[in-house]
């Protein structure tokens, strides 16, 4: 498959306050968002990193129970190489979990690595302003 940058990573948070004082002030990582006990969205050259603030047993939002519920990384594909990459997938022995179009009707598609997080592959443009 051809990406051109990863350009999202979600993780879990124990604790959202610490995790917000070790990106923002250690890593120097600009603050986009910050909503107590849900979310700190920070700025990464050209990645998100986002930190969700999780209770026990409670999930990542998504279209289904069995995403989103480990931690994941959102990869844009190269330019012009959405296809190709989704056919590539489908012929691989990894099983295509989703696959949709989002508000700015870009495509993505979701699929596990071995250890069973999620990746999901987006539409080159898909977060150009």
């Amino acid at each position: 498959m051809q990406f051109s940058c990863i350009r999202e990573i979600h993780l879990k948070s124990r604790n959202l306050r610490k995790s917000l004082a070790f990106y923002q002030d250690l890593c120097a990582f600009p603050t986009l968002s910050y909503i107590k006990d849900k979310h700190a969205i920070f700025e990464a050259g050209s990645t998100l990193l986002y930190c969700h603030q999780l209770k026990s047993g409670q999930e990542f939002p998504g279209s289904s129970d069995a995403e989103f519920v480990n931690q994941f990384i959102s990869v844009e594909c190269s330019p012009g190489e959405f296809e190709n990459n989704l056919e590539e997938l489908k012929d691989s022995e990894y099983p295509l979990l989703s696959e949709g179009h989002y508000d700015n009707n870009k495509k993505f598609f979701r699929m596990e690595d071995p250890d069973g997080n999620l990746i999901e592959v987006v539409e080159s443009g898909h977060w150009d302003k």
